[in-house]
């Protein structure tokens, strides 16, 4: 573990991690394909977020505060990959990604529309919730007293 007063530790072990991801299953006229959504920078899940407000009277928008149908569908191909039965792992070229979008059912949409919020959100404030409930117990154990209390410590509920 870093010791967290060694700031400069900290953000290169964080640049260094691979990319999370999350797979799902697709069948493209009688193939099933897996994709593989990697997990953005946040700035430009940001600005895809931010670009596309929720939809007045959507209940699904107002979950995640922004139409997350339309925003995964505007997903660039470098985010992308196609994993094979054998387990490799196949880059996608822009093309190709907007080919298969536009082959894409409903059920496929709302999948891409879960998992980019989920690799992109959902994730990231789990382990976040994680961290914070791993200290609360150290503190409670005596173990790290010096640790800021639970209220110092927000994430999004």
């Amino acid at each position: 573990m870093i010791n967290e007063d060694d700031f400069d530790a900290i953000l290169d072990e964080a640049g260094g991690e691979d990319s999370e991801h999350v797979d799902f299953d697709v069948m493209l006229g009688k193939t099933l394909i897996t994709f593989r959504l990697l997990q953005m920078p946040g700035d430009e899940y940001n600005d895809l977020t931010a670009t596309n407000p929720p939809r007045m009277g959507s209940r699904v928008d107002s979950g995640t505060g922004f139409n997350a149908h339309a925003a995964s569908k505007k997903i660039a191909a470098n985010y992308i990959r196609r994993v094979l039965r054998d387990g490799t792992v196949r880059e996608l070229s822009e093309e190709q990604w907007q080919r298969a979008l536009a082959k894409f059912k409903g059920r496929d949409l709302e999948m891409l529309a879960t998992v980019f919020w989920g690799v992109n959100y959902y994730t990231p404030n789990e382990r976040v919730k994680a961290a914070k409930k791993a200290l609360l117990s150290e503190d409670s154990s005596g173990k790290n007293s010096d640790s800021p209390a639970s209220s110092e410590l927000p994430t999004a509920d």
